[in-house]
C-alpha cells in the first residue's frame, strides 16, 4: 500500500519535471554546448541524433548532464576536456543536471515501487 503512494508521488514529480526539462532543452542547451564545442562526446551525439524528435535535444541534454557530472572519466577516455567543463557557469550546470536527475530519479523510484508492490 505504501509503495503505491510512493510510486504515484514519483509519477507526479516526473510529470512536474517535464516543463523544467523542456525549458532546459530549448533555452539553455545551446548556451551550455558552446562551452564544450570541441569535445568529441557532444559532436558525436549531435551528428548521430540530429534526425531524432526535437533534433535530439533530450538526448543531448542528458549527454551534457553526464559531461558535467563525470568529466574526469570522459577526459580519461579523451572525449571531453575538464578545463572546458569548468568554464561552464554554475547556473547552466544546474540547468543541465537538475532536470535530468529529477526525471531519472523519479523513473527509478516508480520502477522500484512497482516491483515491491505486493499482490
Amino acid at each position: 500500500m505504501v509503495f503505491e503512494y510512493i510510486g504515484m508521488c514519483a509519477g507526479v514529480a516526473m510529470t512536474l519535471s517535464f516543463p523544467l526539462f523542456f525549458c532546459a532543452m530549448f533555452k539553455k542547451l545551446d548556451a551550455a554546448e558552446r562551452y564544450v564545442e570541441g569535445s568529441a562526446y557532444i559532436t558525436v551525439h549531435r551528428d548521430i541524433i540530429c534526425h531524432a524528435p526535437f533534433d535530439g535535444r533530450p538526448q543531448r541534454l542528458i549527454a551534457m548532464g553526464i559531461i558535467i557530472l563525470i568529466p574526469k572519466i570522459l577526459q580519461w577516455r579523451r572525449l571531453v576536456r575538464v578545463e572546458d567543463v569548468d568554464k561552464i557557469p554554475r547556473h547552466l550546470k544546474c540547468w543541465m543536471v537538475i532536470p535530468t536527475l529529477i526525471a531519472f530519479t523519479s523513473a527509478t523510484v516508480m520502477c522500484i515501487s512497482w516491483l515491491l508492490i505486493e499482490n
